[in-house]
């Protein structure tokens, strides 16, 4: 069971080493979003070390099962994003992605980016930033 998904913005702390995995709540429960992994290759793509972060983004997504954004978060992204564009309270597109796979699975969502994920209705989300403070 899954009770955990990681954000973007953390893999990436994680990746850089600037966070240790240690701080995650359980890291046997945690999982990415192919939504994230895809965000992760991308940054790895782009990078000017680009083998380095390859071979860095390839070993860290080891650590963790990977999901396939399903049917059920499909319908979870059509009633985050319809809210959110009738709140006129927008978030980045990847991250209604990330927000819809979380919630389709009832997994609560560790971010760094809480302002922006607490727009999305009945998503649980778990501060990276006062998780690294303990």
């Amino acid at each position: 069971m899954v009770a955990y998904f990681i954000d973007t913005d953390v893999c990436v702390a994680l990746i850089r080493g600037l966070a240790r995995v240690s701080r995650l709540p359980s890291p046997d429960k945690c999982a990415l979003s192919a939504v994230t992994t895809g965000e992760l290759w991308l940054g790895a793509e782009k990078s000017q070390q680009r083998d380095k972060q390859l071979r860095a983004v390839d070993a860290f997504i080891q650590f963790f099962s990977e999901l396939s954004f399903d049917k059920l978060a499909a319908r979870h992204y059509g009633e985050i994003r319809a809210h959110l564009e009738r709140q006129r309270m927008p978030i980045g597109p990847l991250d209604q992605l990330i927000a819809a796979h979380a919630r389709s699975l009832d997994a609560t969502l560790i971010t760094a980016n809480i302002r922006e994920f607490q727009r999305v209705p009945s998503l649980r989300c778990l501060s990276w930033k006062a998780r690294t403070r303990l």
